[in-house]
């Protein structure tokens, strides 16, 4: 028995100049974490990106590490006068991310457009 969870981590194309587009699905746990965090780390380390959009309508189960990724992305850019984007995540994930506080720190739209409208508009 295999002790590896799936996440299927995609970067999208995207028309919006300095906004990563990125697609979650499946399990982000302490197993699929490592290669998020990666991804997270060499975008946020750019400075000129204020805004990341993350697709999660196909991610199924988050946990505390995958919490944590998120949660200190989001105030790395929220300090710039950005925001991480989450897009209409699944009611299990929109759980977790209340009950650990991490929408203090991230933002939520029910849909691409909606998170673009909200980058534009910053």
């Amino acid at each position: 028995m295999s002790l590896k969870s799936k996440l299927d981590l995609n970067v999208l194309p995207s028309d919006i100049a300095n906004v990563p587009v990125l697609r979650l699905a499946g399990t982000l746990d302490i197993y699929s974490a490592q290669e998020l965090r990666k991804l997270m780390e060499k975008f946020s380390g750019d400075i000129a990106l204020k805004n990341i959009i993350l697709l999660v309508d196909d991610l199924e189960y988050i946990d505390s590490s995958g919490i944590g990724i998120i949660f200190s992305v989001g105030i790395k850019l929220k300090k710039r006068g950005g925001a991480l984007i989450l897009v209409n995540p699944q009611q299990m994930v929109h759980t977790a991310l209340k009950i650990t506080r991490a929408l203090t720190q991230i933002s939520l739209c029910d849909t691409f457009e909606a998170a673009i409208a909200a980058v534009n508009a910053a």
